[in-house]
């Protein structure tokens, strides 16, 4: 059995001498390869970017 592996987005930070900072977006299929890129870059992976999905309900409202 094969499983397929979906490439994620992971959120990163930038820290320096003058603080952090939200970094640029790592694609990449898993947490140790984002970390590897991360690396690379002397940015933090701070986790997965999750969509949020919802279903929005409309009230039908009569204006008179």
């Amino acid at each position: 059995m094969q499983t397929t592996i979906m490439t994620r987005l992971w959120i990163t930070e930038h820290v320096n001498e003058e603080g952090s900072a939200i970094g640029p977006y790592i694609k990449a299929d898993t947490i140790a390869q984002a970390n590897r890129i991360a690396i690379q870059y002397g940015l933090l992976v701070l986790g997965e970017i999750q969509e949020l999905q919802h279903d929005t309900q409309l009230e039908k409202r009569i204006v008179h």
